[in-house]
């Protein structure tokens, strides 16, 4: 076993969001000690070398703005006295360790005090380092120290290692900033620039579950002024392709904020930001894969595609999925998932309009001249007929389909059906 101890410094009230963040390193967490955060990274030395662990730890740290003693050791209790004492050597080490090996996770508020009148006891006969301590006869100790010796005597050589408590990520994940007056927070841009470390330090919890989201829900609290009519501003965004990066998803509330707040600005400056995940789905693994970047060019794409449908309104913005079809306005539909299996064409029919209409329009022929939406276009030329007849399981469809190509305008598509009425259904632009 390998495990990384990380003690915060200042103080950490709550670990819960960094340690949901961590699990992209490892499953196996332990928060059970205050201000203090367990890793086991024994099983994912085929994943990443400890250097690289502590790389990527400390950029993580860096991201919740967070700083941290971190060390390295076989077991908890070895890592977390590496952490505080920087050392395992019985000569070096002082007594001082005796509360770590006695009570790890500090469960028992007697514990300090009775390691504190150990190490009192053992400084009066000269006794300061762990080596010396070990140097006692092991029949003396019950005697002079109790249960309490032993415990700390077997802890020290390794016989009796602390159980790992279970620990599972909480259910909401809930981030949120305080902000001051000096802030001068009230307009968009500072605003995003608050904001965006908000979403850093949830998205980095929402991958360390393996997850991405579908839905946000963020408000902004305003300074209570009398004048101040809505002291708490809401939004809440679904967005139609998941998000697993505050990159991508910044602009997407760019979107949103500039449109509502030139509607309605802000009456005061905001005091605080809160931020929670309404919705998430299941996303990518949480390793990179060396090999592609596919990912990274899907997510980029997401991002578009979401800030695309923020602008242009929610059912404006799709991908076109294609069938095999030979009735066209049936050879695709509307969808928001990326095509996997895309059907055969090398046996590709006739050549089909670059543009085709959502419902074919009755046009009129007479002589030369083909009248579109009343307007009178010269025929130069027709091309051969493309017969379908098809689907004579359900609604029977049977057109003569021809390209027509006009004088002064672009060749288009068209079809007579058995009542021999003309459609148009396309342009070839």
């Amino acid at each position: 076993m390998r495990v990384a101890a990380i003690v915060f410094s200042p103080t950490l009230e709550n670990t819960v969001p960094i340690a949901e963040a961590c699990l992209r390193f490892s499953p196996q967490l332990c928060i059970q000690r205050k201000n203090t955060l367990f890793i086991e990274i024994g099983k994912c030395r085929t994943i990443y070398r400890e250097e690289t662990f502590l790389a990527r730890l400390r950029l993580l740290l860096a991201k919740f703005g967070l700083s941290a003693k971190i060390a390295i050791g076989d077991s908890m209790l070895d890592a977390l006295v590496l952490a505080l004492h920087g050392t395992l050597d019985p000569a070096r080490l002082s007594l001082g360790c005796f509360p770590l090996y006695l009570d790890l996770y500090e469960t028992d508020p007697k514990s300090s005090g009775i390691a504190q009148r150990m190490i009192d006891n053992l400084a009066q006969v000269g006794i300061t380092r762990v080596s010396q301590f070990m140097q006692l006869p092991t029949s003396e100790i019950p005697g002079r120290f109790g249960a309490a010796g032993l415990l700390i005597r077997a802890r020290i050589l390794g016989e009796m290692e602390s159980g790992w408590p279970l620990w599972v990520a909480q259910e909401k994940i809930i981030e949120h900033i305080e902000l001051y007056e000096n802030d001068h927070c009230q307009t968009l841009e500072p605003l995003l620039f608050y904001l965006k470390p908000v979403l850093d330090r949830a998205f980095s919890r929402l991958w360390g579950r393996g997850l991405r989201a579908s839905s946000i829900k963020f408000s902004l609290r305003l300074e209570k002024f009398s004048t101040v009519k809505e002291p708490i501003r809401e939004w809440t965004m679904e967005f139609i392709l998941p998000q697993s990066t505050a990159r991508g998803t910044l602009p997407i509330i760019r979107e949103r904020l500039e449109r509502d707040l030139a509607r309605k600005p802000l009456e005061s400056s905001v005091i605080g930001i809160d931020l929670q995940i309404l919705q998430s789905m299941r996303g990518y693994s949480g390793q990179k894969n060396f090999f592609h970047s596919r990912e990274e060019q899907e997510e980029i794409f997401n991002s578009a595609l979401s800030q695309l449908s923020e602008g242009l309104g929610k059912g404006k913005v799709f991908r076109a999925s294609i069938h095999e079809e030979a009735v066209a306005e049936r050879s695709w539909s509307r969808t928001l998932e990326q095509q996997k299996n895309l059907p055969d064409l090398t046996d590709y029919i006739p050549e089909r309009p670059t543009r085709l209409l959502s419902r074919p329009e009755r046009i009129q022929l007479a002589d030369e001249l083909l009248f579109i939406r009343k307007r009178p276009r010269r025929i130069l030329s027709w091309s051969a007929v493309e017969k379908i007849d098809t689907d004579w399981l359900g609604e029977r469809v049977e057109r003569n389909y021809y390209r027509v190509d006009l004088e002064g305008k672009p060749p288009v598509w068209i079809f007579k059906n058995l009542k021999d009425e003309y459609y148009l259904h396309g342009y070839f632009e």
